[in-house]
């Protein structure tokens, strides 16, 4: 007998005991998902609209990013990736689980596949895949990151945390001046409406 198969006589002979530990929200996961699945371009999860990747070819922000936070040997760490699709899975009584299927970045080799400047800046090597046979994640897990591309370390992006509002403003580039702030610009200052 698989996990499934067992699941679902556990659960339902529990229900069918009285048992309060089976309540209306997990008697109908024991039945498994409805026949079929939808699949959406865009959804809007945890204060973030999120896209995925083949619809941003034509778009001017970036919505695709990712990252959810998880444990490796009992530290906390974050992996970063890219949206791929979106899945919703239906069950009896209305339920559902919105699943992300996303591409990862190899966070698992430091220096590597992810590094950490003297500023505290993320960046994710691009030419690195994390070695996972796991691409899917709950949507309700995932927040929201952007990549800037480092002009200096090709296959290299620099991850930015927050809302896509937060770095309309955000200087891309400033070789002519040597990296030095041109007077009358503004400093970029992210706003934190949501602490």
């Amino acid at each position: 007998m698989d996990l499934d198969e067992w699941f679902h006589h556990r659960i339902v002979q529990l229900h069918k005991d009285r048992d309060a530990r089976v309540n209306e929200e997990v008697l109908p996961l024991a039945y498994g998902p409805l026949y079929g699945i939808q699949t959406f371009k865009g959804y809007v999860i945890n204060g973030f609209r999120f896209h995925i990747k083949e619809l941003e070819t034509k778009r001017l922000k970036q919505n695709n990013g990712v990252l959810v936070k998880g444990v490796m040997s009992d530290k906390m760490i974050d992996y970063y990736g890219v949206l791929n699709k979106i899945v919703e899975l239906q069950y009896l009584a209305g339920k559902r689980i919105v699943l992300f299927k996303c591409h990862w970045w190899d966070v698992d080799n430091i220096g590597k596949g992810v590094k950490i400047d003297k500023h505290g800046f993320t960046s994710v090597n691009t030419a690195r895949k994390l070695s996972t046979d796991e691409p899917f994640v709950l949507a309700s897990q995932v927040e929201q990151v952007f990549y800037v591309e480092d002009e200096l370390t090709p296959n290299w992006l620099i991850v930015l945390k927050g809302h896509s509002e937060s770095f309309v403003h955000l200087p891309i580039s400033n070789k002519e001046n040597n990296g030095e702030m041109l007077v009358g610009e503004e400093a970029f200052q992210q706003d934190t409406p949501y602490a």
